[in-house]
């Protein structure tokens, strides 16, 4: 296939390989023991983390729909409100999240997010809305997972024992 110039789809498809293999590799690191408890964010436990970034990808397809048609998400609740109803549908949606369903979960949501990438014309990827009050491109909206990644990993680092020097750190994905 020729790649057609100012096509983001070769980097964005890159990217979200290297995302999904890193939240793999950080559902991977986490032990029994620790699934439970605390992450880095005061708020929510290693599990509830882990189960808001498993989410992510159908939540990117989401974006992706409504940015297309020009329509935004999240912009009229105050920012307070929007954490507060954050906070309790993530512990509400994880009750019963194990690791083996959190890597299920970030799989089919991340096929369909490969899937809508390979459905978006090159002249769409430019298309701008407002989401979470802030102007955002469809091409933007997949970015968006490495984003979550970025800021969510080191939470869950935060919650579990260090890595060997063998394995490496997990949350070094660039956002961009």
């Amino acid at each position: 296939m020729d790649q057609v110039p100012n096509d983001p789809r070769p980097e964005l498809r890159q990217r979200l390989s290297e995302w999904r293999t890193e939240f793999h590799a950080l559902v991977d690191r986490i032990s029994p023991d620790e699934w439970e408890g605390k992450s880095g964010n005061a708020a929510w436990s290693v599990r509830q983390v882990v189960g808001h970034l498993a989410a992510q990808p159908d939540a990117c397809v989401r974006l992706v729909d409504l940015t297309r048609r020009g329509q935004g998400m999240l912009n009229r609740p105050p920012a307070r409100v929007l954490d507060l109803v954050n906070l309790w549908m993530v512990r509400l949606t994880t009750r019963g999240e194990t690791p083996v369903k959190a890597r299920d979960h970030f799989d089919a949501g991340h096929r369909l997010l490969v899937a809508r990438l390979e459905d978006i014309r090159v002249d769409e990827f430019s298309i701008a809305s407002r989401s979470f009050r802030q102007p955002i491109s469809v091409a933007d909206c997949f970015r968006g997972l490495g984003s979550q990644l970025a800021d969510h990993g080191p939470q869950v680092l935060a919650g579990i024992r260090p890595t060997s020097p063998a394995t490496g750190p997990v949350g070094t994905v660039a956002r961009s």
